[in-house]
């Protein structure tokens, strides 16, 4: 193989790397999993949610807390690009972010909203992780949201352990 073929393979594994980082991220906030949250920053990592900027230690449990406030969560990530500098890249992953809320009247309404995470990513010690990431968002819509029909057939998806994910891989690792 060709040194330029062999940089692109290599390119091609980092990538694939920082994509799974990216998928642990939303998987950890979909399934309120502090520990998986917390495992796709550095120690030393940070993210701002406009005024709001969590470093470290608090990323993990603030944002799995703020999520649990939902009934459900659900991320869709599409437009993704990497650029890879070194031990240190730079990704922009668009995302559509639904969540099932508390109306004002009680009621149940759909969180949609539409944005980008801006990201700095570093590899240490051969792994990589968010060093920062800044969330844009780009739109938000609420809407009423009617209940689930009973007999729908579908398994019904749940935030921590109850999610049928976990019956499949097992418990995450802050409740296992």
């Amino acid at each position: 193989m060709s040194t330029e073929s062999s940089k692109a393979v290599d390119d091609l594994i980092t990538k694939q790397a920082i994509h799974e980082v990216l998928m642990r991220y939303c998987r950890g906030v979909d399934r309120v999993d502090a520990a998986q949250i917390a495992s796709t920053f550095h120690p030393d990592g940070t993210i701002e949610f406009g005024e709001l900027v969590l470093a470290g230690e608090e990323i993990g449990p603030t944002i799995a807390e703020n999520a649990g406030f939902c009934q459900i969560t659900t991320h869709m990530v599409g437009n993704e690009i990497v650029e890879l500098h070194g031990d240190v890249a730079h990704s922009e992953l668009y995302y559509l972010s639904s969540g099932v809320v508390d109306g004002e009247d009680g009621s149940s309404q759909l969180r949609t909203r539409a944005g980008r995470y801006v990201d700095t990513i570093e590899r240490r010690a051969g792994e990589w992780r968010l060093k920062q990431r800044i969330v844009v968002q780009d739109w938000c819509h609420y809407q009423d949201l009617p209940a689930v029909p009973e007999g729908s057939g579908f398994r019904p998806g749940a935030q921590g352990a109850e999610d049928p994910l976990y019956a499949l891989i097992g418990p995450p690792k802050a409740l296992a």
